[in-house]
């Protein structure tokens, strides 16, 4: 089935939704007082991290829709941080929403699983462009659209990424909802064609940013690997929490030179 649909009148629009939720705390859009550009969290505890490295009391968080985003107290980090739920649809509605509030350049954080068989534990692996397995991204643009970073922003987090000595990867990644569904024909599949790693939200934010003409990249760290004769992982390694700690120096670097 299609669910693609071409008309731009949606029954409910982001702009609907935040007004009547904000209604209930008797607040308006311009009480929330985002920044234009926004550090987008996949992983609550790099949320909880850069909140702490930037000096940011959670407690003073902005509310939006079930989550919350905040905005670092120095005038050296003119950026606003947000942090969301695992998947494609929340990711989505947040971004609608933040959109409407006025921002326009997002730096995605996250983890993914590595494919390439290059690819290792705690390597950094900047998306170029998106396999489209969810499906979320097919109610903005049909199949044939290939959605994409930014160039701009893919170039520019790249470029910091040497200058703070690490090395990124740029390619393609591949997107799913079925987390439980990367079967090993699929891994192998996409493997020859170059696909570097897999995540869950990517095509869908990317494709988002394009049809609301806003900018966006993605910087993931390679938690665990598939497609190997066992799954591995690394939570609580080292190598992981060493490479998303480098993740965050690199879009905080980036954010500052954008805002």
């Amino acid at each position: 089935m299609d669910f693609f649909c071409s008309s731009k009148d949606s029954f409910i629009e982001p702009r609907d939704l935040l007004e009547r939720t904000l209604q209930l705390r008797n607040m308006k859009p311009e009480d929330l007082k985002l920044r234009e550009t926004v550090i987008f969290s996949f992983i609550p505890e790099i949320t909880k991290s850069l909140n702490k490295q930037l000096g940011v009391v959670e407690a003073e968080g902005f509310p939006l829709l079930r989550e919350k985003f905040y905005n670092p107290p120095s005038p050296l980090y003119p950026f606003s941080i947000f942090g969301s739920a695992v998947g494609a649809p929340y990711a989505v509605m947040l971004m609608e929403q933040l959109i409407v509030l006025g921002a326009k350049n997002f730096y995605f954080i996250g983890f993914c699983g590595g494919i390439g068989k290059e690819v290792r534990i705690g390597d950094l692996i900047i998306p170029t462009e998106v396999v489209r397995e969810e499906g979320t991204s097919y109610h903005y643009f049909p199949g044939h659209v290939k959605v994409e970073g930014d160039g701009q922003l893919v170039e520019q987090v790249q470029n910091i990424t040497g200058q703070l000595g690490r090395r990124a990867i740029t390619g393609p990644l591949w997107t799913t909802d079925a987390l439980y569904r990367e079967t090993m024909v699929k891994i192998e599949r996409f493997r020859e064609r170059g696909v570097l790693g897999v995540d869950m939200e990517t095509s869908a934010v990317y494709a988002i940013a394009k049809y609301r003409r806003v900018k966006a990249v993605a910087l993931h760290v390679v938690s665990d690997l598939v497609g190997r004769e066992k799954w591995q992982t690394s939570f609580g390694w080292k190598a992981l929490i060493d490479s998303s700690k480098m993740a965050c120096n690199i879009l905080i670097k980036a954010c500052q030179e954008s805002a």
